[in-house]
């Protein structure tokens, strides 16, 4: 007598879905990591796009006179009114992790953010930042930064809790980011 066999043993199941759980227990983590390096990737994208807005905006006026912004970015102040005036697209107010960008225009402004100025700020100089993943000062800040000292702002993206850093960007030049070309996750 012939005997066919109908669906999977139990043992074979149970093979199965070890192998499945091994497989995501590699991917997910992987997933989550890419998912962290894209958002740092868009803020950067992002304090650079004000930043191109902001250099064009005292290109334009030859100052900050009439701006003043120190701090917290919120909608339809006078600095993204005349921001959006000057750029093709909206100014974004939030980082993406739902954080305000951190704006200042002002040298004084500038100076108490940035303690590492040894010389004045210039009257056209300015701070444009992001506090990071959890929206507070991170480990590594606009702090860290001094003109003795360019590199100490720069930091390896080598796990999701280097996203705490802040990232910062002083007249154009990010001075507290992701070394340029470090592997995330620590790679080779």
């Amino acid at each position: 007598m012939i005997r066919k066999m109908r669906g999977f043993t139990l043992i074979e199941l149970l093979i199965t879905l070890s192998i499945l759980g091994i497989l995501l227990a590699i991917a997910i983590p992987s997933l989550i990591n890419a998912q962290a390096k894209a958002k740092s990737k868009a803020c950067m994208s992002e304090i650079h796009s004000i930043s191109v807005s902001m250099n064009d905006y005292v290109v334009e006026n030859g100052s900050w006179a009439g701006i003043t912004q120190s701090g917290e970015l919120i909608l339809n102040c006078p600095l993204i009114t005349e921001l959006t005036k000057l750029s093709a697209s909206a100014v974004p107010v939030n980082d993406p992790w739902g954080n305000p960008y951190r704006i200042y225009c002002d040298p004084t402004a500038v100076a108490v953010v940035l303690t590492g100025l040894t010389d004045p700020a210039l009257p056209g100089s300015y701070v444009v930042s992001s506090l990071g993943a959890d929206g507070a000062p991170g480990p590594i800040s606009a702090a860290a930064w001094s003109p003795t000292t360019p590199d100490a702002g720069f930091y390896r993206l080598s796990t999701t809790t280097d996203l705490l850093n802040d990232l910062v960007l002083y007249n154009g030049n990010f001075i507290v980011s992701p070394k340029a070309g470090a592997p995330f996750g620590g790679g080779l």
